[in-house]
């Protein structure tokens, strides 16, 4: 059986019904939503593997209006995909409004999304980041040490100068 999930609510239904079984909202209004949309709307997907791959689309876009969904993703999840999907996608997409959210999770996150906030945070720039991934260099884990030093290492080699 295929799931279709209601683009309202994301209650699960069958192929066959036309409206939510959950909502009574219209399952074929998705289809005529701007991609971007599709994509943001995809964030919030209950099934696991939709999310983290919106975000990564999302990232190799460039998306600049996706910068507050994915900033309100990476805090309200706690899939690990969906996290280091999105803290990369940020950093593609290379906005300062995501400085924040990427400094919590360089502090707050699982270790591999940690890595991946250094290298985002590097990927940004500016005097903030600097900061913040100056002060990851004491961080407890070796990796993210490492990851906070590239991203500085990284910064020095784009402005010509020493961080």
């Amino acid at each position: 059986m295929i799931v279709v999930y209601c683009p309202q609510c994301y209650g699960m239904n069958t192929e066959k019904d036309e409206t939510c079984r959950h909502c009574g909202g219209l399952l074929l209004e998705a289809g005529g939503k701007p991609y971007l949309e599709k994509l943001i709307w995809a964030l919030k997907h209950p099934e696991p593997t939709v999310s983290p791959r919106a975000a990564w689309v999302l990232g190799e876009r460039r998306e600049s209006q996706a910068v507050e969904p994915l900033i309100s993703a990476i805090d309200g999840a706690s899939d690990m995909a969906l996290l280091e999907e999105a803290v990369v996608a940020l950093g593609k997409i290379g906005d300062p409004r995501a400085i924040p959210c990427l400094e919590r999770a360089l502090r707050d996150s699982y270790l591999s999304v940690r890595q991946r906030a250094a290298w985002a945070l590097g990927r940004i720039g500016g005097p903030v980041v600097i900061e913040v991934l100056t002060s990851a260099v004491d961080d407890p884990n070796q990796t993210v040490r490492e990851a906070a030093l590239a991203a500085l290492s990284s910064l020095s080699n784009r402005t010509g100068h020493q961080s």
